[in-house]
């Protein structure tokens, strides 16, 4: 553990090396492009953290970057894995404290992957549709996943008892500072049968809310090449993905589309990772976009 925890703190230290650096090379004063009427939220996924490692940004330069156009930007910790109930509960008690902080009478979230679904449940659940003025979804699992569905319906017991301890233990507890991670209750919630026959019944849209969709769609191999066999096996049950979502997933109220970038974007050159490592694809960018959207949106 003593070893672990060195490595983790090594990583801080060269993160925020490299943090120093990119920050005094785009220093330049550049005029702000945003004033939305409203605060944004931004929602991270399954097996995500505000932080990795106390330090490692979920969303990597994409809050920064959205600051310095001027957008107010805030970023709850959610716990790696869990329900979207149970990750509900804590945004909703972010929300109310951005509300109370900020004096506004509403958020925008832009959710990823889980974070999608999670805001979809707390406004639909929770009496949280009066404070929400539109939910941004990337590549949320609307209608499940078939990589759920082979982890929870086709490994081996063994082997989905080691991956689960794996998960709770090193991912959720070290990675992700995660106290109570559930990792087999939140995988279980993104099958496909469970979405479906299960969540959506349960979480109908609520009017008054703006709701936007686009899914990632990578074509096989990216920067992250370690989502190359999850991008095959969604491609044979899914079709088209981003090697953790399938495209026709992420379909949700107004769908903006798939975004592809030069070479294909997959999960995580979505939220910039790893370290801004996104070829062909300007993950900032993308962000800033959407906070432009949704200030011409009255948002």
């Amino acid at each position: 553990m003593k070893k672990l925890r060195m490595i983790a703190l090594l990583m801080c230290v060269g993160y925020v090396m490299m943090a120093f650096v990119a920050n005094h090379a785009n220093a330049g004063g550049k005029k702000a492009s945003l004033n939305l009427k409203y605060p944004i939220i931004l929602a991270h996924g399954y097996a995500g953290s505000d932080e990795f490692l106390g330090c490692i940004d979920y969303f990597y330069g994409i809050k920064n970057e959205l600051k310095d156009e001027g957008a107010d930007v805030y970023a709850p910790d959610l716990g790696a894995f869990d329900t979207s109930a149970k990750r509900g509960e804590k945004l909703k008690r972010f929300v109310l404290e951005v509300l109370a902080a900020t004096r506004k009478p509403k958020v925008n979230i832009i959710g990823h992957s889980q974070g999608g679904v999670t805001s979809r449940y707390m406004i639909s659940n929770m009496g949280m549709s009066g404070k929400v003025a539109s939910l941004v979804m990337i590549s949320s699992p609307n209608r499940g996943t078939s990589l759920a569905d082979f982890v929870i319906f086709k490994l081996p017991n063994v082997a989905g008892k080691a991956i689960t301890g794996i998960a709770n233990s090193l991912w959720g507890g070290l990675l992700c500072a995660d106290r109570n991670p559930n990792f087999y209750a939140a995988t279980y919630e993104l099958t496909r049968h469970n979405m479906t026959k299960n969540f959506n019944p349960n979480t109908p849209d609520k009017t008054g809310i703006r709701y936007y969709s686009y899914a990632g769609k990578m074509y096989g191999v990216s920067a992250n090449i370690i989502l190359t066999p999850t991008w095959a096996l969604i491609r044979y049950y899914d079709g088209e993905n981003d090697g953790i979502v399938p495209v026709a997933s992420s379909v949700w109220g107004n769908w903006k589309g798939k975004v592809t970038g030069l070479f294909g974007v997959d999960h995580f050159m979505e939220i910039n990772h790893l370290f801004g490592n996104t070829p062909g694809f300007d993950a900032e960018g993308f962000y800033v976009k959407i906070a432009k959207m949704l200030q011409s949106d009255g948002c």
